[in-house]
């Protein structure tokens, strides 16, 4: 069977030309409303010696609510999800030791949330993500760095951060399902370390290195279900975690660079050969599944493969 009005063939069904758009969202719909919080913080610091501090800190935040710009009814679009409110405690300490050559700071943390905002892919319509108030959670963490100078002209910094998440409830369809959802963009572990070193002095300019290594622990990028439902012919109705889950990975980054080359009375100059994800580490960092109604499409972004170059500068 052809297809009239010239439209174009795809996958045996007919498909509009491109100016031919339409929005998903009702004609004329129109909607507003205000948001407003007050979010007070409070903190309070005390110095157990020159070289010890510690701190605790209370503060509220605030996420404002909105509208989704596409839906199916007018209902979908002129019903504003509501603001997403935190409540967030620390402890946490600084530390300065061996003449100041050496920094280590400290920090426990637990957030609470009510009325998330998650962007749940429908896969209706226009295969619309919307915006919805999910529930509550509990995000409790600790976050570890420090600052070395082992020698002159040599520094050495590190972080590390562990994440703790959880649910406290997740409303889909009415039925609280907190116990079959993954907290998205959130990896237990991630970790950092960056060496910048003056390897040589001369008079025509300083020799300098720098190694950058970060490293993500696995992540889930949507609120999707560990377990899916499935149908009476046991096929999944809903998308699964597992499919958009990103792989734990490193990348490594470094750069040579000689600087402050003087360039007559007024100017200095600054070459550098620098090369980003040296391992050539190939990783899916994001993902858009668009579920059982689309035979279970799922496209993925990658990272960006190993580059190198060579950059100059002048400065007057």
């Amino acid at each position: 069977m052809g297809c009239n009005a010239s439209p174009f063939a795809f996958g045996g069904a007919c498909v509009a030309p491109a100016n031919s758009y339409v929005y998903s969202i009702p004609a004329g719909t129109h909607a507003d409303t205000r948001f407003n919080a007050t979010t007070p913080t409070v903190s309070v610091a005390y110095a157990i010696n020159s070289d010890i501090n510690v701190y605790t800190r209370y503060a509220e935040g605030f996420k404002s609510g909105g509208f989704n710009g596409e839906g199916n009814s007018v209902a979908e679009v002129t019903t504003p999800f509501k603001p997403e409110k935190q409540k967030s405690i620390e402890l946490g300490t600084k530390t300065t030791e061996w003449n100041e050559r050496v920094q280590l700071n400290a920090a426990l943390f637990q957030n609470k949330n009510k009325d998330l905002q998650e962007s749940v892919f429908t896969a209706q319509g226009a295969a619309a993500t919307q915006i919805q108030n999910a529930g509550k959670s509990t995000v409790r963490g600790l976050e570890l760095e420090g600052v070395v100078v082992p020698i002159k002209g040599t520094k050495v910094q590190a972080n590390y951060a562990w994440l703790h998440t959880k649910y406290d409830e997740f409303i889909d369809a009415g039925v609280n399902v907190s116990d079959n959802r993954v907290f998205p963009h959130a990896p237990k572990s991630t970790f950092n370390i960056v060496i910048d070193s003056r390897l040589a002095q001369f008079d025509w300019g300083t020799l300098r290195a720098l190694a950058d290594y970060a490293y993500t622990s696995s992540f889930y990028t949507y609120a999707y279900a560990l377990v899916p439902p499935v149908d009476n012919n046991n096929q999944p109705t809903a998308q699964a975690a597992d499919d958009t889950k990103v792989k734990a990975y490193g990348l490594l980054n470094l750069r040579l660079a000689l600087t402050q080359v003087p360039l007559g009375n007024s100017a200095s100059g600054e070459i550098a050969l620098w090369s980003r994800n040296v391992l050539d580490e190939k990783v899916a960092t994001n993902f858009i599944d668009f579920g059982p109604g689309f035979g279970n499409l799922t496209s993925a972004y990658f990272n960006d493969p190993r580059t190198y170059g060579i950059n100059g500068i002048i400065r007057f």
